[in-house]
């Protein structure tokens, strides 16, 4: 048997409620919180848990994500260029993010 989750997401701000390529999913174990690198959106996103959904964590980036808020790649602080993995420390302290144009983990 295999077990499954299903997370529900909210606070997204694209126009249709969706991610534009989501590949990495990663959840602290203290406070499960749970981070998602968007690659085609350029972006990581933190979400919260509730009682029975995660929000966006708005303290966090822009309204809940770090990267371009209009989708496009970037080079400057805080900015990815297709973000592909992202790790997190079990306490939420660093976070790493894994970009496709550079081959590298860049942590901050």
């Amino acid at each position: 048997m295999t077990n499954a989750i299903s997370i529900t997401v909210t606070g997204i701000t694209n126009a249709d409620g969706s991610m534009n390529n989501p590949v990495q999913l990663q959840a602290t174990p203290i406070a499960g919180n749970v981070y998602v690198a968007v690659k085609g959106g350029n972006q990581v996103w933190k979400f919260n848990p509730t009682a029975d959904a995660f929000v966006a964590d708005t303290n966090f980036g822009v309204g809940g994500c770090v990267g371009s808020t209009n989708g496009t790649a970037g080079t400057g602080t805080n900015e990815f260029n297709a973000p592909y993995d992202v790790a997190v420390s079990p306490d939420g302290g660093t976070t790493s993010v894994s970009v496709e144009s550079a081959q590298t983990n860049a942590p901050w």
